[in-house]
């Protein structure tokens, strides 16, 4: 949009992590979460791809770029599923040619007089930079402590100006969200255990046990935690530094399944619900994998990859035999969240391929039919437990509900909307076994709670190391 003001001018569409735009009127962005970067003149057209992710270290994302003054070059950040790949990287606008500059699982942005910074285990770092030489030079040092970082993105909350005006967000309050069970007409029932920054809450099939991966906010990993209802105790269920995200259930409750990159790759694991006992190792792999669901007969896992080439995909992996992966649905655009009918017939996912995410329904373990049960956009499919409904968040963030009918043939209905669903990010939510609740990483009420911290002339007294 003009400044002085008219009307709005669409450039692309784009899921977009980040941007940036030069003098030259060219903008770098990542249209999606497991895509290189693209360009784009400022005035609109087709993107063109600007890099290419480097399978062999594990990337499944290029984002958050930074132009440099020269108008050419630019920053960006190479997200790998081994978190010590990772790094902050320079790239060029008129070649393929790109160089590491800094390990870090943070964004990066550069500012005069010559400082880059970045975000190091949660506090804020600058080092001088010389954009001409395209070059870090002298030690890495501290600005400010204990500033948010959303790790699941590698970002730090934090910004700058050319003006010398710096602001960043601390005490994770940005972040945080509370565990809330909602009745069907949006009512709060009720909250489960602290608040903090959780991903994928997951009730055990019994309803009587909340199992979810919350953020540790001194090590910046997560850990599974599980939920006592009845006697309202939280007890830590994994103690790996390294994250442990999207618990599973087993059908009967015995075991969950969680993702961790505890090795330096991505797997999933097992462990007794009962926490006595090891995990175990059930499948590994140089990218960033989660397990989505756990089949009613417990014959299959269902997960999803974020590959270099081909983004989110579904797998399947068997529990017994062989214990052989195999794609379910691996094509050019993004398919996540694959979710079983309670009868193991159909498989509820979310995919991209009509530009934005919508809900799908498909046979399973066959492909014989497929059905778009949203309309306006929608993710995050979750079935009830009777297999009669099936929920998920549509584009406008309301809960959404569909009478659905399974068996030898699917069948769906108009969506209707239950309440808006405050989620933060890319959260999900979980139904009941009655089908009546509702159970929500619901977002902090936005204001007193969510310090930000401006600081003006912030580098005037800056000492480079």
């Amino acid at each position: 949009m003009d400044i002085g003001g008219g009307p709005a001018l669409t450039v692309c569409d784009a899921n977009s992590y980040g941007g940036s735009w030069n003098q030259n009127d060219v903008i770098v962005f990542t249209p999606g979460s497991a895509t290189p970067l693209f360009r784009i003149p400022a005035g609109g057209g087709t993107p063109i791809p600007l890099t290419t992710l480097d399978e062999a270290a594990g990337e499944n994302s290029h984002r958050f770029p930074w132009f440099l003054p020269d108008g050419r070059h630019f920053l960006f950040t190479a997200r790998s599923g081994n978190q010590e790949k990772t790094g902050i990287y320079i790239g060029d606008l008129e070649s393929k040619d790109r160089r590491r500059l800094v390990a870090a699982a943070s964004n990066a942005v550069y500012t005069p007089p010559g400082l880059l910074l970045f975000l190091r285990e949660r506090t804020l770092m600058a080092q001088a930079f010389d954009a001409a030489g395209l070059r870090t030079t002298g030690d890495p040092f501290p600005v400010a402590e204990q500033v948010d970082y959303v790790p699941t993105q590698v970002q730090g909350q934090f910004a700058v100006s050319e003006t010398g005006v710096l602001a960043y967000y601390s005490g994770g309050a940005a972040l945080n969200s509370q565990l809330t069970w909602f009745d069907r007409g949006g009512k709060p029932l009720g909250t489960v255990g602290p608040p903090g920054m959780m991903q994928a809450p997951a009730i055990s099939p019994d309803g009587g046990t909340i199992a979810v991966d919350r953020l540790d906010g001194q090590s910046g990993t997560y850990d599974l935690w599980l939920h006592d209802l009845a006697h309202a105790t939280d007890s830590r269920f994994t103690f790996d530094p390294s994250n442990d995200r999207n618990p599973v259930w087993s059908p009967d409750g015995s075991r969950i399944l969680f993702s961790s990159n505890r090795t330096g790759k991505w797997g999933l694991y097992q462990k007794p619900a009962t926490g006595a006992g090891k995990e175990e190792l059930l499948y590994e792999t140089a990218v960033v994998t989660l397990p989505t669901d756990w089949s009613r007969d417990g014959r299959f896992a269902i997960f999803e990859n974020i590959a270099a080439k081909t983004g989110y995909d579904l797998w399947v992996l068997p529990l017994s035999g062989d214990r052989k992966p195999f794609p379910f649905l691996q094509t050019e655009f993004g398919e996540r969240d694959g979710r079983l009918s309670p009868d193991g017939r159909w498989l509820a996912y979310d995919s991209n391929e009509t530009g934005s995410y919508e809900v799908y329904v498909q046979a399973f373990p066959g492909k014989e039919g497929k059905w778009q049960v949203s309309a306006k956009g929608g993710d995050r499919p979750v079935w009830r437990r009777d297999g009669k409904e099936l929920f998920y968040i549509a584009g406008d963030s309301k809960l959404m509900a569909v009478d659905v009918k399974t068996g030898v043939q699917f069948e769906h209905g108009v969506p209707k909307a239950l309440f808006e669903a405050r989620t933060p990010g890319y959260a999900s939510f979980d139904v009941a076994p009655d089908g009546k609740r509702f159970l929500l990483t619901n977002s902090l009420e936005q204001g007193a709670n969510q310090p930000m911290t401006v600081v003006v002339n912030w580098a005037a007294g800056l000492k480079p190391h």
